[in-house]
């Protein structure tokens, strides 16, 4: 019996499905609840309740916050690609990012913010 096999190649980014990119205008270092409920508070920001999974998600929603506590940064996400995808974003949408970042060093008292590329899986 003879089988014809085919093999498929791709050329370019090639991703595994559970693996996502980032790029990420934050800190290194943990964010505890207290300062998460002061960022929700000044961004006038509603979360279901004080624990801190409801604190990320009402802060990833509103103003695309990014938390990995593996890698020990957090910030807000500017850009983001899942699996085979590609994303864009408009200067303006960047500059709003960055100013929301201001805002959060100035009520926190951070130092400078550092831009960090990486992935996760």
């Amino acid at each position: 019996m003879l089988m014809e096999l085919t093999m498929k190649i791709r050329n370019g980014f090639v991703s595994n499905s559970s693996t996502s990119s980032f790029l990420v205008l934050g800190w290194r270092g943990s964010l505890d609840e207290d300062d998460m409920k002061t960022v929700c508070e000044e961004f006038n920001l509603k979360p279901d309740s004080e624990d801190k999974e409801d604190l990320v998600d009402i802060l990833q929603e509103d103003i695309n916050f990014f938390i990995d506590e593996d890698l020990e940064i957090w910030g807000i996400e500017l850009m983001y690609t899942y699996e085979y995808g590609l994303t864009e974003s408009t200067w303006s949408e960047i500059e709003d990012q960055c100013s929301t970042t201001q805002t959060i060093q100035t009520l926190l008292s951070l130092p400078d913010p550092t831009v960090f590329l990486g992935q996760r899986h």
